[in-house]
């Protein structure tokens, strides 16, 4: 496992973490996608929202200038994984 992916197994474990979004914390709960066909979903649904060109910038191997194929979401998939966060509500208190 190269270092660069040495926090995923924490991440795996599903605990809770605090995440600094916009200058405020918020509780949140990681789940790592591994799945190929679920991180190229993720990869295309990435590029859809925020553009060709920051879909490059992942610097995976998709295009910077159009719709990645299919082919090319799963191609760029099989090298990387995703964490997902679901935020918790924000107890009384915090």
């Amino acid at each position: 496992m190269s270092s660069q992916l040495g926090w995923i197994p924490s991440m795996r474990q599903g605990s809770a973490v605090r995440l600094r979004i916009r200058g405020q914390d918020h509780a949140a709960v990681p789940t790592v996608v591994e799945d190929p066909e679920e991180v190229a979903a993720l990869l295309g649904e990435f590029r859809r929202r925020k553009g060709p060109k920051a879909a490059k910038g992942l610097m995976l191997g998709l295009p910077g200038d159009r719709q990645p194929t299919d082919d090319e979401l799963r191609t760029a998939a099989a090298k990387t994984r995703f964490v997902c966060f679901r935020m918790e509500p924000e107890r009384p208190g915090r």
